[in-house]
Protein backbone atom coordinates (compact mmCIF):
# COMPACT_ATOMS: atom_id res chain seq x y z
CA UNK A 1 0.00 0.00 0.00
CA UNK A 2 1.42 3.13 -1.18
CA UNK A 3 -1.39 6.07 0.05
CA UNK A 4 -5.00 6.23 1.88
CA UNK A 5 -7.12 8.84 0.29
CA UNK A 6 -9.94 9.08 2.10
CA UNK A 7 -11.45 12.62 0.24
CA UNK A 8 -12.02 10.65 -2.72
CA UNK A 9 -12.36 7.02 -1.90
CA UNK A 10 -9.08 5.43 -3.06
CA UNK A 11 -6.44 3.58 -1.48
CA UNK A 12 -2.63 3.39 -4.07
CA UNK A 13 -0.66 0.27 -4.38
CA UNK A 14 1.48 -0.77 -5.96
CA UNK A 15 3.53 -3.93 -7.04
CA UNK A 16 6.04 -4.66 -3.93
CA UNK A 17 8.78 -5.89 -6.78
CA UNK A 18 9.15 -1.83 -7.78
CA UNK A 19 11.44 0.16 -6.34
CA UNK A 20 11.64 4.30 -7.21
CA UNK A 21 14.89 4.66 -6.25
CA UNK A 22 16.20 1.39 -7.98
CA UNK A 23 15.39 1.68 -11.28
CA UNK A 24 16.57 -2.04 -12.26
CA UNK A 25 13.88 -3.15 -9.98
CA UNK A 26 11.20 -4.99 -11.59
CA UNK A 27 7.78 -5.81 -11.03
CA UNK A 28 6.63 -8.72 -9.43
CA UNK A 29 3.34 -9.61 -10.39
CA UNK A 30 0.68 -9.57 -13.33
CA UNK A 31 -2.28 -6.47 -12.60
CA UNK A 32 -3.62 -9.13 -15.50
CA UNK A 33 -3.67 -11.90 -12.98
CA UNK A 34 -5.63 -10.53 -10.33
CA UNK A 35 -8.98 -9.91 -10.33
CA UNK A 36 -8.84 -6.50 -8.05
CA UNK A 37 -12.32 -5.31 -9.11
CA UNK A 38 -15.49 -6.77 -7.00
CA UNK A 39 -18.73 -5.44 -5.61
CA UNK A 40 -16.69 -3.25 -2.94
CA UNK A 41 -13.76 -2.11 -4.51
CA UNK A 42 -12.80 -1.14 -8.21
CA UNK A 43 -9.81 0.19 -10.05
CA UNK A 44 -10.24 3.53 -10.46
CA UNK A 45 -8.96 5.78 -13.52
CA UNK A 46 -5.50 3.72 -14.91
CA UNK A 47 -3.64 2.85 -17.56
CA UNK A 48 -1.76 -0.17 -18.61
CA UNK A 49 2.26 -1.07 -19.37
CA UNK A 50 3.15 -4.65 -21.22
CA UNK A 51 5.80 -6.04 -20.71
CA UNK A 52 7.11 -8.05 -23.52
CA UNK A 53 10.48 -10.49 -24.07
CA UNK A 54 11.53 -10.63 -27.71
CA UNK A 55 15.08 -12.68 -29.29
CA UNK A 56 15.11 -10.78 -31.78
CA UNK A 57 15.81 -6.31 -31.77
CA UNK A 58 12.77 -4.67 -32.38
CA UNK A 59 12.21 -1.14 -34.37
CA UNK A 60 8.56 -0.01 -34.19
CA UNK A 61 7.97 3.22 -32.56
CA UNK A 62 5.68 1.13 -30.41
CA UNK A 63 8.06 -0.73 -28.08
CA UNK A 64 10.41 1.08 -25.85
CA UNK A 65 13.57 -0.51 -24.47
CA UNK A 66 13.32 -1.96 -21.00
CA UNK A 67 17.01 -3.36 -19.73
CA UNK A 68 16.56 -4.84 -16.64
CA UNK A 69 12.77 -6.39 -16.81
CA UNK A 70 13.08 -10.08 -19.03
CA UNK A 71 11.43 -13.16 -18.02
CA UNK A 72 14.45 -14.63 -18.92
CA UNK A 73 12.14 -18.22 -18.15
CA UNK A 74 9.62 -17.47 -20.88
CA UNK A 75 11.96 -17.92 -24.09
CA UNK A 76 14.38 -21.13 -24.47
CA UNK A 77 17.03 -19.51 -25.55
CA UNK A 78 17.45 -17.14 -22.76
CA UNK A 79 21.04 -15.53 -23.33
CA UNK A 80 19.87 -13.07 -26.37
CA UNK A 81 16.04 -11.73 -24.25
CA UNK A 82 15.54 -8.46 -24.93
CA UNK A 83 12.41 -6.97 -23.06
CA UNK A 84 10.44 -4.16 -24.11
CA UNK A 85 7.34 -1.73 -22.54
CA UNK A 86 4.36 -1.30 -24.80
CA UNK A 87 2.31 1.82 -23.38
CA UNK A 88 -1.18 0.42 -23.51
CA UNK A 89 -2.13 -2.54 -24.31
CA UNK A 90 -1.00 -4.55 -27.36
CA UNK A 91 -3.05 -5.60 -29.77
CA UNK A 92 -2.42 -8.81 -31.50
CA UNK A 93 -1.37 -7.31 -34.76
CA UNK A 94 1.51 -5.53 -33.31
CA UNK A 95 3.08 -8.06 -31.79
CA UNK A 96 6.22 -9.02 -33.20
CA UNK A 97 6.67 -12.31 -34.72
CA UNK A 98 9.91 -12.91 -32.13
CA UNK A 99 8.21 -11.83 -28.85
CA UNK A 100 6.01 -12.88 -26.12
CA UNK A 101 3.52 -11.66 -23.80
CA UNK A 102 5.74 -11.66 -20.33
CA UNK A 103 3.14 -9.17 -17.72
CA UNK A 104 0.81 -6.17 -17.43
CA UNK A 105 1.20 -3.44 -14.62
CA UNK A 106 -1.46 -1.18 -13.97
CA UNK A 107 -0.56 2.66 -12.99
CA UNK A 108 -1.79 6.01 -12.40
CA UNK A 109 -3.60 8.20 -14.99
CA UNK A 110 -2.56 10.70 -12.62
CA UNK A 111 1.10 10.19 -14.41
CA UNK A 112 0.07 10.11 -18.06
CA UNK A 113 2.54 8.30 -20.71
CA UNK A 114 2.99 8.75 -24.13
CA UNK A 115 4.43 6.33 -26.55
CA UNK A 116 7.68 8.09 -26.56
CA UNK A 117 8.19 7.96 -22.72
CA UNK A 118 11.72 7.09 -21.77
CA UNK A 119 12.35 4.28 -19.10
CA UNK A 120 12.57 6.33 -16.03
CA UNK A 121 9.41 7.69 -16.56
CA UNK A 122 7.73 4.41 -17.12
CA UNK A 123 9.68 3.22 -14.04
CA UNK A 124 8.59 5.72 -11.98
CA UNK A 125 4.74 5.69 -13.17
CA UNK A 126 5.18 1.78 -12.40
CA UNK A 127 6.36 2.48 -9.14
CA UNK A 128 3.95 5.11 -8.13
CA UNK A 129 1.47 2.28 -8.44
CA UNK A 130 -2.26 2.65 -9.30
CA UNK A 131 -6.04 3.81 -7.25
CA UNK A 132 -8.60 1.27 -6.10
CA UNK A 133 -11.72 3.13 -4.89
CA UNK A 134 -13.94 1.74 -2.36
CA UNK A 135 -16.77 3.90 -2.82
CA UNK A 136 -18.90 1.45 -4.37
CA UNK A 137 -19.45 -0.07 -1.30
CA UNK A 138 -20.02 3.03 0.81
CA UNK A 139 -23.07 3.62 -1.75
CA UNK A 140 -24.12 -0.49 -1.36
CA UNK A 141 -26.91 0.26 0.65
CA UNK A 142 -28.07 3.28 -1.10
CA UNK A 143 -27.59 1.32 -4.85
CA UNK A 144 -29.65 -1.77 -3.17
CA UNK A 145 -32.93 0.50 -2.21
CA UNK A 146 -32.43 2.49 -5.85
CA UNK A 147 -31.77 5.49 -4.12
CA UNK A 148 -29.37 8.54 -5.16
CA UNK A 149 -25.93 7.78 -2.57
CA UNK A 150 -24.37 10.90 -0.79
CA UNK A 151 -21.40 10.49 0.88
CA UNK A 152 -20.07 12.87 3.12
CA UNK A 153 -17.25 12.77 5.77
CA UNK A 154 -17.03 8.79 5.03
CA UNK A 155 -20.58 8.38 5.87
CA UNK A 156 -23.26 7.46 3.44
CA UNK A 157 -27.01 8.35 3.14
CA UNK A 158 -29.77 9.12 1.12
CA UNK A 159 -30.80 12.60 0.05
CA UNK A 160 -33.79 13.89 1.86
CA UNK A 161 -36.92 13.30 -0.08
CA UNK A 162 -38.63 16.46 -1.34
CA UNK A 163 -42.87 15.97 -1.16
Amino acid sequence: MQAINYNNFTIRIADPGLDTENYSSCPIYSSVDNDLSSSYMYIASSQSITLLNCISLINNSLYIENPFCGNKSAISNSSKILSYFVIGSILGSDLEESCTFDTVVLTSSSIPLQENATYSTIHVAMAFGFELSWYRAMCGECDASKGTCIVEDNQNSLPPLLL
